[in-house]
C-alpha cells in the first residue's frame, strides 16, 4: 500500500519558527515532526510515499532524500502554487491510482493501529475513511458526526438532513481512500470542503473510525510545547 504525506502548507501559525524551516521539519525530541509519520507508515508496512512541496521544499528534500535512510522509497510531488489538500492528492493520482491508499497530513503526531483502520475501511467497503477522535473542541477543529454504523452523516455543518443521533467527533488528518476518490478531487481546493461533502450527499460509503490513541496536532506554537511534554513522557 502506497501513502501521501501532506506537506505543502507555509505554516503560518508557526512564524518566525517556520521562516527558514518548513514546519514538517521542526524538532521534537531532536527528530523533525515528519520523521515520526514516515517511522508511524513503517511501522504498518507502508514503505512508498509521496510527498507535497512547496514551503523551502529543497530543505525537505535534502533532510529526507530519496528514503533508503528510513528503508523506504520518498518520492515528490512540488507545487508551484499550493493546490490545497484536495488539489495536492489529484496532482499525484498516477502514483496512487494503482489502489487502496493512506493520506497523512504532516504536521500531525498519531498513535493507532494503521492495519485496523484499514481492516475497518475495507470491511466497510469504503470509499473514504477518516479516522476520528472524541474531543470536547470539535465543533473548533470542525465536527463531523457519524450514525450507529460509524457512517458519516453530518460534515462540517455541510450536509443538514440527517434526522438520527449522531455521535460528534473531529478529524485527525489521517485518511485511508479507494482511488475512484479521484474523480470526487478539484483541481485546487480542500478535500475536505469539496470530495467529502459530495461524496455523502451522493450516498457514497464514508465512514469515520474513532481512534482512542495518542494524537497530537503541530499547528500552533502552544501545540508545538505541548508535543514536545508530552513525547517525553510518552515516547512514539
Amino acid at each position: 500500500m502506497k501513502a501521501m504525506i501532506l506537506s505543502a502548507g507555509l505554516g503560518m501559525r508557526m512564524r518566525p519558527l517556520t521562516e527558514k524551516i518548513p514546519k514538517p521539519l521542526l524538532l521534537i525530541g531532536n527528530r523533525p515532526i515528519i520523521h515520526y509519520t514516515l517511522l508511524f507508515l513503517k511501522k504498518y508496512g507502508v514503505t512508498d510515499v509521496i510527498i507535497n512541496l512547496h514551503h523551502l521544499a529543497d530543505k525537505m528534500r535534502e533532510n529526507l532524500g530519496d528514503g533508503s535512510g528510513f528503508g523506504m522509497k520518498i518520492n515528490y510531488s512540488f507545487e508551484p502554487e499550493i493546490l490545497g489538500t484536495g488539489g495536492g492528492i489529484k496532482k499525484v493520482e498516477p502514483f496512487l491510482s494503482d489502489n487502496t491508499f493512506v493520506v497523512i497530513n504532516g504536521d500531525i503526531l498519531i498513535d493507532v493501529d494503521l492495519n485496523d483502520v484499514i481492516r475497518f475501511h475495507k470491511e466497510k467497503k469504503a470509499l473514504a475513511t477518516m479516522a476520528l477522535r472524541h474531543d470536547k473542541d470539535a465543533n473548533r477543529y470542525g465536527a463531523i458526526e457519524i450514525d450507529k454504523e460509524n457512517r458519516i452523516r453530518e460534515f462540517l455543518g455541510m450536509i443538514k438532513g440527517a434526522d438520527e443521533n449522531l455521535t460528534r467527533l473531529m478529524f485527525t488528518g489521517l485518511h485511508i481512500l479507494e482511488p475512484r476518490i479521484f474523480s470526487y478531487l478539484p483541481e485546487k481546493g480542500c478535500i475536505n470542503r469539496t470530495a467529502y461533502p459530495e461524496m455523502i450527499k451522493n450516498g457514497e460509503q464514508v465512514f469515520g473510525y474513532v481512534m482512542n490513541g495518542y494524537w497530537r496536532d503541530i499547528g500552533t506554537p502552544e501545540a508545538y510545547s505541548y508535543a514536545e511534554k508530552e513525547l517525553k513522557e510518552r515516547p512514539l
